[in-house]
């Protein structure tokens, strides 16, 4: 980096990454190194990297940010999959508003402990 404010923070035990951070604290940009990769996975990303018109490099970070966003998806399926059953199951019972139970029991006074 052309900062002397720029440092590079040391990977946790185990783990394969560190943090570039700047003088103040800030996140520059992570970096991650996987080693013992096979050859042959190698010579198929850089192959997938071409054909997407990309660097290897610029490949696995769409790859990673995919496969990351694809988690999410999967969770906020599985959320609204669960959110649809409770409301099958509740089966059109009045429910009171969060908003309504969270007042009237600061109202109430009643404190936790």
């Amino acid at each position: 980096m052309g900062s002397e404010l720029a440092r590079r923070l040391p990977a946790l035990p185990g783990h394969d990454t560190g943090l570039m951070v700047d003088g103040r604290g800030a996140g520059v940009m992570a970096t991650i190194d996987v080693r013992q990769l096979d050859d042959d996975v190698v010579r198929r990303l850089k192959r997938r990297a071409a054909g997407n018109d990309r660097s290897l490099e610029g490949e696995m970070r769409r790859i990673l940010a995919r496969v990351v966003e694809d988690g999410v998806a999967a969770k906020r399926e599985a959320f609204r999959a669960l959110a649809a059953r409770l409301r099958r199951q509740a089966g059109g019972s009045p429910q009171t508003p969060s908003e309504v139970l969270i007042r009237d029991d600061r109202e109430s006074g009643h404190r936790l402990g």
